[in-house]
């Protein structure tokens, strides 16, 4: 499966694509989209439409789906998603790059829970603020993001 400009696309070989209906991706992909019920009668259709239609590949791909239709509705009930593992994911690859003339394993364990934590180490000459100051900054910067968010949104 290819994601192109919105749409996930279903790739048999070189000469023939099919697209896969916006509804399996809806279901999912919509942040406002919390009614399990209405989610489970999607799913349940789209999984019906792919079955019975002449496409092998589609077929089997709902075959798929229908086994894992529990996981995806607890996903839309429960509104989870993986960005919070990804960001600590990518914080610790970053941390391995930049640690790559570590000898000691220790070393660059250590290296990775400092550059995950909110340690505040202080270096001379240069402005340091207190714990209070930084979690107050933390605070205004994420309003700002927010409102800049709800703005994107409004407009």
């Amino acid at each position: 499966m290819i994601w192109v400009s919105g749409h996930y696309w279903l790739t048999r070989n070189s000469n023939s694509n099919f697209l896969i209906p916006e509804s399996i991706v809806w279901i999912r992909g919509n942040p406002g989209f919390k009614d399990q019920d209405l989610a489970a009668i999607e799913l349940e259709s789209w999984i019906r439409d792919a079955a019975f239609s002449d496409i092998k590949a589609m077929s089997a791909l709902s075959e798929k789906v229908k086994r894992h239709s529990v996981n995806i509705l607890n996903s839309v009930r429960c509104q989870a998603n993986s960005a919070k593992s990804e960001a600590v994911n990518t914080t610790i690859k970053a941390a391995i790059r930049m640690a790559r003339g570590f000898r000691n394993m220790d070393n660059l364990i250590a290296f990775i829970y400092l550059k995950c934590s909110d340690l505040v180490i202080p270096l001379n000459n240069r402005y340091q603020p207190t714990a209070e100051k930084s979690a107050e900054m933390r605070a205004r910067d994420n309003d700002l993001r927010r409102s800049r968010e709800e703005a994107k949104r409004g407009a």
